[in-house]
């Protein structure tokens, strides 16, 4: 149950992270909650470590992403996290944010398309378009961004209400 509430946190403060900005408020608001969950408190196999360090990244704090992402590499054994729904594409995925951080180009592209799994057909899609368009690709960030605005998905729902409005706004910008 901890790490349900302490996830949440976390994934409420990425959330209003990416739509408000404030990454100093965000940190501190789960810093906080991490003070009220601590991490020994809860399931041993289930902190949120891929969420803290999805939330690290993107307040641009990458040494304290990595931090989290070598817990959760020392701490979850790899079938656990092959085994579970979801975990190995967020893996694959906080490690590409941190290749593209590093500007290792290359790699964040690779870890995404070894990422892309499951069955929602557009939720790499905006993470490559970002990807190739920091690595100086801005055509191939523009054919990315149009396959993933004209896509058809159940998915959409999930995804859209954070990453449409930025690939609408990136996507005018490449056409101009």
């Amino acid at each position: 149950l901890k790490s349900e509430a302490l996830r949440d946190r976390v994934r409420l403060g990425l959330l209003r992270l990416r739509l408000a900005g404030n990454p100093r408020g965000q940190l501190e608001e789960v810093e906080r909650a991490l003070d009220r969950f601590p991490l020994k408190e809860t399931d041993p196999l289930d902190p949120p470590y891929l969420e803290l360090a999805a939330l690290y990244l993107e307040a641009d704090r990458p040494d304290r992403a990595r931090e989290w992402l070598a817990g959760y590499e020392r701490n979850v054994p790899a079938q656990w996290r092959r085994g579970r729904v979801g975990s190995e594409v967020q893996y694959l995925r906080a490690q590409s944010a941190l290749a593209l951080e590093e500007r290792r180009f290359p790699e964040a592209v690779r870890l995404l398309r070894e990422s892309d799994q499951g069955e929602c057909a557009v939720c790499v899609l905006p993470l490559l378009a970002r990807a190739y368009d920091r690595a100086g690709a801005p055509d191939s960030a523009r054919t990315l961004y149009e396959r993933y605005v004209a896509t058809p998905s159940t998915s959409r729902w999930i995804l859209d209400a954070i990453e449409l409005p930025t690939a609408l706004k990136r996507l005018g910008e490449l056409y101009e």
